[in-house]
């Protein structure tokens, strides 16, 4: 059993004991708090500056380096000439020389007004033939009616251009004409039988070379 001085002592080592133990608490609740706060900063400074570094990086772009013109070798070019083909020249054979178009009813010879040309047939080189050709329509269709080619020039019809018919519509080409050298006037002349209408949509000379 403690007298009763030793009961104070020990109650005064056991409050010491209690703050030296309440005194470590507090140091190292605090040392751990600055060693969290420590470590939160340190991260945190740390991870922001890798992205802002990260966030921050410049993209150069490439720089394009020249290349000297002597070191650059010319492709060779493989266009080839277009091929050409040979032409060939025809000459056409068959030429016509317009008259015009009228109409007449007359029961003799009469000139067509309107339907007549100069012509100088000796222009054409080796005439094969040269023919008289008429577009005509009668419209009763009962009579018959006759064409031909004048020479005004020397007062004479052209040998072989007479054309006839007694249909409704045809178109007439004469036998090869005879016809004068040099420039000649020719005009389309029409008789008719019964002196009915007759028209003429067209009438031409037709010139065949060989």
């Amino acid at each position: 059993m403690l007298n009763e001085v030793g009961q104070p002592v020990l109650a005064s080592r056991l409050r010491n004991d209690e703050r030296k133990y309440r005194l470590t608490f507090v140091v190292f609740g605090i040392f751990l708090a600055i060693l969290i706060l420590n470590l939160f900063w340190v991260n945190t400074i740390v991870l922001q500056s890798k992205y802002r570094a990260a966030t921050t990086v410049a993209i150069t772009p490439p720089i394009a380096t020249p290349i000297p013109t002597e070191m650059i070798t010319p492709t060779p070019s493989t266009i080839s000439s277009p091929i050409t083909a040979p032409t060939t020249t025809i000459a056409a054979k068959d030429h016509f020389i317009p008259l015009g178009s009228g109409a007449g009813q007359s029961a003799d010879w009469e000139d067509i007004v309107g339907m007549v040309a100069s012509v100088d047939l000796g222009q054409y080189q080796v005439i094969k033939s040269v023919l008289f050709e008429a577009s005509v329509t009668v419209p009763t269709a009962n009579q018959y009616v006759t064409l031909r080619l004048y020479n005004k020039t020397d007062g004479h019809p052209v040998w072989n251009s007479e054309v006839t018919m007694n249909t409704a519509s045809s178109y007439l080409i004469s036998a090869p004409v005879i016809y004068d050298s040099g420039v000649k006037l020719y005009q389309v002349q029409l008789k008719t039988q019964l002196q009915f209408p007759v028209s003429i949509s067209q009438a031409r000379i037709h010139v065949i070379l060989k």
